[in-house]
């Protein structure tokens, strides 16, 4: 991943009370879909048959799907209104016709959009499970980095945050965005990288910005707190960890009082951080 300058140009404020309560209108749908197919996430379902049940629900929430059709160099449009990474898919999982096992870590990861309005989100599970190592350092790690959001944070403190506290948890990171502008498009500026360099320190953040917060943990065999690189598969979408990775993501409007989550899902068989 190159490097990306961590600035605030270019970067749509949302502060007016009517764009606020569509946002959270779209939120709420989106969370209501993740919730939905993370609980038909069992033993014998296909990553397929997850993403039907992502678009059935944001057919009856009356929202539209924004994943399928996107474009990437040398890729087919992605295929589908959801992504699934199973396994040792970091991001950009395309689904599969192949069974869901008793074990697999699995991120379903949307996007919608009302009114003009696009909101990111995505959760984890262990299919089978209740509970599952990965999963729960996944929760704790976006839940450290939402807990840091506040008005004139350095954008780079974002990425900090997460890999400090995945050096707590024991996982690793992946060299991945974990954090970037939605709101009024999918991929909106900022956009906040690990790339083992020191960031620019100028960006800071905003009342009004509206950011999607998806730091990718890996498991670790060094202890934790590394940047692990992926690969791109075949596919042309998929990029591939070193090993189990999985991710909770949210979009956050960011207030005068901290962050106002906007996709709140609710964590499964253990307590929120």
């Amino acid at each position: 991943m190159s490097r990306a300058r961590f600035t605030t140009s270019g970067v749509g404020l949302i502060t007016d009370t009517e764009s606020i309560e569509r946002l959270a209108r779209c939120g709420e749908a989106l969370s209501c879909a993740l919730i939905e197919a993370r609980s038909a996430a069992r033993p014998g379902v296909t990553p397929k048959q997850l993403t039907s049940v992502i678009e059935d629900r944001f057919g009856r929430e009356g929202v539209k799907p924004v994943l399928r059709g996107l474009q990437a160099v040398g890729a087919d449009p992605f295929p589908a209104a959801a992504s699934i990474c199973v396994n040792g898919v970091a991001v950009n999982g395309v689904p599969s016709d192949e069974p869901l096992r008793r074990g697999d870590v699995l991120t379903i990861d949307a996007a919608c959009e009302l009114d003009g309005f696009v909101l990111d989100a995505a959760c984890s599970v262990a299919v089978g499970m209740l509970d599952h190592e990965l999963a729960r350092a996944a929760h704790g790690v976006l839940q450290a980095v939402l807990g840091s959001i506040a008005p004139g944070l350095p954008l780079n403190e974002l990425a900090a945050c997460a890999r400090s506290e995945a050096n707590l948890l024991g996982v690793d990171v992946a060299d991945e965005v974990i954090a970037h502008g939605v709101g009024r498009g999918l991929h909106m500026p900022p956009a906040v990288f690990f790339d083992g360099v020191e960031p620019d320190h100028e960006g800071l953040l905003q009342v009004g910005m509206v950011l999607a917060i998806e730091p990718v943990v890996v498991e670790s065999n060094s202890g934790g707190g590394a940047v692990v690189a992926c690969r791109t598969a075949s596919d042309g979408w998929s990029r591939i960890a070193p090993g189990l990775a999985a991710f909770e993501e949210r979009t956050v409007l960011v207030t005068e009082n901290g962050p106002r989550v906007l996709t709140e899902i609710p964590p499964l068989g253990f307590p929120a951080a």
